[in-house]
């Protein structure tokens, strides 16, 4: 994966089941080995596990594939979490228990509930990135993306 452009910012709402939730976006092109894909990482803020978190979605050809929540230090520290799900699954890798494919070598893997420590967080395997850190999101969604047959 590459990416061939930084096409621009834009302002855009996503319909999810519970709602609409508005985001601001970086739009890339992105050649993969099946092809050209149309990205868009969005920035938004959201009430999540007892608190308002910074999230970044990274939408595939218009499709949400992962999703990256704030830490509990985010706001010194720039870090977010997403959850690794398994392909073609709402399943986790479970810390510890699951190793994650391969695929994920490059990635600081960690566990989830070790960085947002609420009620309800997840015993399960993430990757750790910085708000910078935009092609290690882009090729997170791209992973999954994969896995689901979308690319």
């Amino acid at each position: 994966m590459f990416i061939r452009d930084f096409v621009g910012m834009k302002k855009f709402d996503h319909n999810w089941p519970e709602g609409i939730e508005d985001f601001d976006a970086m739009e890339f092109n992105v050649r993969t080995d099946k092809g050209d894909a149309s990205i868009l990482v969005g920035y938004t803020m959201r009430e999540a596990f007892g608190k308002k978190r910074k999230r970044i979605v990274v939408f595939i050809n218009g499709h949400p594939e992962v999703e990256f929540n704030g830490t509990d230090d985010y706001g010194t520290t720039g870090q977010l979490v997403g959850l690794i799900k398994k392909p073609n699954s709402q399943q986790h890798y479970r810390h510890g228990v699951d190793i994650p494919p391969v695929e994920y070598t490059p990635f600081n893997i960690i566990r989830y509930k070790d960085y947002v420590k609420a009620s309800g967080s997840y015993d399960s395997s993430a990757i750790l990135v910085n708000v910078g850190e935009i092609s290690e999101m882009i090729y997170h969604g791209l992973i999954q993306a994969k896995w689901a047959g979308r690319l």
